[in-house]
């Protein structure tokens, strides 16, 4: 059980340090000068680390059997990197000491994630109660996080990344490790560029459906806050409604184990990515109305928590135990961080200080398009192999 208490409260701090770090990045650089095209290249930083961390960090501790002790050591190392963003200012410096953030950063989640679905198999409990305390961490940390920014500055901003840093540190240590089978001997399959997996189309359709979907999700993360402000709603209100997103996020994740044994994952899916579709139109078409903002913020329980849970559900279906690592780091790198660069660079591009909002999310309307297409042919694709 406290295994169970310690790895939710990891997601609990992960994703309170997301809730600082990406909603209000944003206001922290506008603060400080920096345009919008400059906001969105700094933000498609994240996305980049993502790409290139977990893929590289798999490779050099690829005899390392225990996540725990990954996910640690890049912590301490993610930690250390921000304390020098207190003194930094210059957008150059920014860029490099920002990347090695987020270069160890984004290494952790996919370790938590290997211990966490081992758990669930240890403890036959459902990821799902545990993953959900992440949008707890995220909703706790935006809402007071919006508070502490509004009456003391955007200044306080890199001391709350810290200090969520160091909590961060502190419940992965208490973790029950759960060591991972990584012997290239024992597993010839687990390094996927050396295997037939590299030329899995169904794999990597998977990945671009993803991709894709988190490629929609840039304006949001990159301007949200700026977009409401621009609405007439204040800084304070913008908190709360990321928040309220965040509810529906943990409402979603209380009833996916319930769905899933009602409904073939397939049919969850595709209604997901519809319902995702409309909410970035109603973000482009309908933001000044009241009710249809209101409504495009509940739906983020359908674009992020559902098709996250979802795709967790199929890897944990699709992809055998000795190869979870290289997926899960593929899903967080090429998925999460391809997808995030790519989101947040357009979006930046297309911004123009909140004048092109509307052409920005149609394109992420499009982006969800085509990702919908997409997943009309991944379950009729063969399986892949299990072993």
């Amino acid at each position: 059980m406290f295994s169970i208490i310690s790895t939710s409260s990891s997601y609990f701090f992960f994703f309170s340090l997301v809730g600082v770090l990406i909603p209000y990045l944003s206001i922290y650089l506008s603060d400080l000068g920096y345009s919008s095209e400059n906001i969105g290249a700094i933000l498609s930083i994240i996305g980049i680390a993502r790409i290139l961390s977990p893929v590289f960090w798999d490779k050099i501790t690829k005899n390392i059997s225990s996540p725990k002790k990954i996910a640690t050591g890049t912590c301490m190392a993610s930690l250390l990197s921000l304390i020098p963003m207190i003194f930094i200012k210059k957008e150059y410096y920014f860029y490099f000491i920002f990347f090695i953030f987020n270069f160890f950063w984004a290494a952790i989640l996919p370790q938590i994630e290997i211990l966490a679905l081992r758990m669930t198999k240890n403890y036959e409990i459902d990821y799902s109660r545990i993953r959900r305390w992440g949008s707890v961490g995220y909703l706790v940390a935006t809402v007071l996080a919006s508070t502490i920014i509004s009456h003391y500055g955007s200044i306080t901003y890199v001391y709350l990344l810290i200090i969520i840093d160091g909590l961060l540190i502190i419940s992965i240590l208490l973790i029950k490790d759960i060591s991972i089978i990584n012997n290239r001997e024992e597993n010839p399959n687990r390094d996927l560029f050396k295997s037939q997996w590299y030329f899995n189309k169904k794999l990597w359709l998977f990945l671009t459906i993803t991709l894709l979907v988190q490629a929609s999700h840039g304006p949001y993360y990159a301007f949200f806050v700026l977009f409401v402000n621009k609405l007439g709603w204040s800084t304070s209100w913008a908190g709360i409604m990321l928040s309220i997103g965040v509810l529906s996020e943990i409402f979603v994740f209380t009833i996916m184990h319930q769905l899933l044994s009602k409904f073939q994952l397939k049919y969850l899916l595709w209604f997901s990515i519809l319902l995702t579709i409309i909410r970035w139109v109603i973000f482009a078409q309908f933001a000044e109305y009241a009710v249809a903002l209101w409504l495009g913020i509940l739906l983020h329980g359908i674009s992020f928590a559902a098709i996250h849970a979802l795709s967790m559900q199929w890897i944990s279906k699709e992809i055998p135990d000795s190869n979870q690592s290289i997926v899960q780091a593929l899903y967080s790198g090429l998925g999460f961080g391809g997808g995030g660069a790519l989101g947040a660079g357009i979006a930046g591009f297309l911004w123009n200080e909140g004048i092109n909002s509307t052409k920005t999310f149609y394109f992420a309307a499009l982006c969800v398009l085509i990702a919908f297409i997409a997943s009309l042919f991944i379950f009729n694709l063969k399986s892949i192999h299990k072993k």
